[in-house]
């Protein structure tokens, strides 16, 4: 083999880096690990902005649609999730991403869950584009105490809100230690 090829093989790798670097600095709504603002509406119209609890509230935010069997799955899980969390300073919000002609189906599925949850509605995407643009679900994902995203979760399965329980009391014992420095 001729050094030649290495080094070809060297210039290829080099700009594939380079175009992955360039395609995660353009990313729109994820800076670095940072989280980016939106707002949106509750089916019980509440205004919900990100902003307001950010630095203030670790954040676990999960997408889902009607269609989606593992969604309506997923969601009775995070229903108990906030149930657990919502006298600690926890956020839980589920986004629902069914445009606006299903907000009536939406509204009857989570009665008919007596859900407490939080439902935010984003018929045009507003939320989905920023975190999700290739709109898999369901997805999650949880915002620290610093405001970075710091941790994601595509799909479910039995067993993953106990990851999400584990990673939401990490973040707020990390919360807790830097209150005492």
């Amino acid at each position: 083999m001729g050094g030649g090829n290495l080094l070809h093989n060297k210039k290829h790798i080099s700009a594939f880096l380079i175009i992955i670097f360039l395609c995660l600095a353009i990313t729109p709504g994820i800076r670095a690990g940072g989280a980016t603002n939106f707002k949106l509406t509750s089916i019980d119209n509440k205004k919900y902005q990100l902003k307001d609890v950010l630095g203030k509230q670790v954040v676990l935010v999960s997408f889902w649609a009607l269609w989606c069997k593992p969604c309506r799955k997923e969601l009775g899980e995070i229903e108990k999730i906030y149930q657990d969390y919502k006298e600690k300073p926890v956020a839980v919000w589920s986004i629902n991403i069914d445009t606006a002609s299903f907000k009536s189906k939406v509204k009857s599925y989570v009665k008919s869950l007596n859900l407490e949850v939080p439902i935010l509605l984003d018929p045009a995407s507003q939320a989905v584009k920023l975190y999700n643009p290739r709109v898999i679900m369901p997805y999650t994902f949880i915002i620290d105490l610093n405001g970075d995203i710091a941790f994601t979760h595509t799909g479910y399965n039995d067993g993953d809100e106990l990851v999400l329980r584990q990673k939401i009391d990490e973040y707020l014992k990390a919360g807790e230690t830097k209150e005492s420095e």
